[in-house]
């Protein structure tokens, strides 16, 4: 509420009856051709890669955790 959509073009020529604009266009997660008419307003697509190395680097250093004794500790005890 309070927003619309866009109309559409076709075709890339402004006077065109549609043109789309993807999601994986504007968020930055196509790794394909993208079109000139499209616009990136964020990179999604390099967070998502990060994503599987962080979650490798978290389980590292909870597995060190464990090794060391620090985890779990008193505080991570259940009544």
């Amino acid at each position: 509420s309070g927003w619309t959509l866009p109309s559409s073009r076709w075709a890339a020529a402004v006077k065109a009856a549609v043109q789309y604009l993807f999601a994986t266009d504007a968020l930055g997660t196509n790794t394909g051709h993208i079109p000139r008419h499209a616009k990136l307003y964020c990179n999604i697509g390099e967070e998502e890669a990060r994503v599987p190395h962080l979650r490798i680097d978290a389980f590292q250093a909870l597995a060190e955790d464990v090794r060391s004794g620090a985890y779990p500790g008193p505080s991570a005890a259940s009544e």
